[in-house]
């Protein structure tokens, strides 16, 4: 009884964890076409979505980039 009461714990723990991320708008400068590129990027806080925007690669950016969370 005592390990199912801890398994429904950490399944709620993990379900409120989950439900707290936010959509964040990562902007690339594209350094060949002058264009900027908006990509979605879900994370639990702006600073962990900011280093997930700075590593950000997409097909169209293939080359040196400039990028930053919206706010």
């Amino acid at each position: 009884m005592k390990n199912l009461l801890v398994t429904l714990l950490l399944l709620a723990f993990a379900t409120t964890l989950h439900s707290c991320k936010k959509t964040y708008t990562c902007s690339c400068l594209s350094v060949w076409d002058d264009q900027w590129y908006d990509s979605p990027i879900e994370a639990t806080s702006k600073r962990k979505a900011n280093k997930v925007c700075e590593g950000y690669v997409a097909p169209q950016l293939d080359g040196p980039r400039e990028c930053f969370i919206k706010d």
